[in-house]
């Protein structure tokens, strides 16, 4: 058993703002019948976290966050934002090239002030190291942008 503590953040409700970029080895969506049920289940998602940041070549890197406090459209009453996912090896400057780079458009439902970012990357071309893993998240329609780090290591 591994005891880990952590502070629970508080947010503003004008602010945007993020949860803890959790690792993960194992992301599932689950049957309607289990959710909120059982350990490591957020909503409809089942996320084990990896408690070391440890993850094998040829595996997979789950990661999860949710986003709160998007501005909706006056008009259309739905948030619009951009995510952008950047994977570089640990300690290269910014003005390297990163291992892996995307982005995409993410529109939520209408009334909906949060964001649910659930991805899976496959490990299979990594070298064996240190990297970190940038997920940036801007809201178009307020111009703000959070944009939280993680590491982690990449074994054979």
């Amino acid at each position: 058993t591994i005891e880990k503590s952590f502070i629970v953040p508080g947010y503003d409700d004008d602010t945007l703002a993020a949860s803890s970029l959790i690792l993960s080895d194992k992301i599932e969506t689950v049957s309607t019948k289990e959710l909120g049920k059982g350990p490591f289940v957020i909503g409809s998602t089942k996320v084990r976290p990896s408690v070391n940041e440890v993850f094998h070549k040829g595996g997979t890197l789950g990661f999860y966050m949710q986003v709160y406090n998007l501005k909706a459209d006056e008009t259309t009453l739905k948030p619009s934002a951009t995510v952008e996912y950047e994977l570089r090896k640990a300690g290269e400057s910014a003005s390297a090239k990163p291992v892996f780079q995307a982005s995409e458009k993410a529109e939520e439902s209408a009334h909906s002030q949060q964001m649910t970012i659930a991805k899976t990357l496959p490990l299979d071309t990594l070298a064996p190291g240190r990297y970190t893993l940038r997920v940036s998240v801007t809201d178009k329609i307020a111009g703000k942008s959070i944009a939280p780090v993680v590491s982690f290591t990449v074994q054979d």
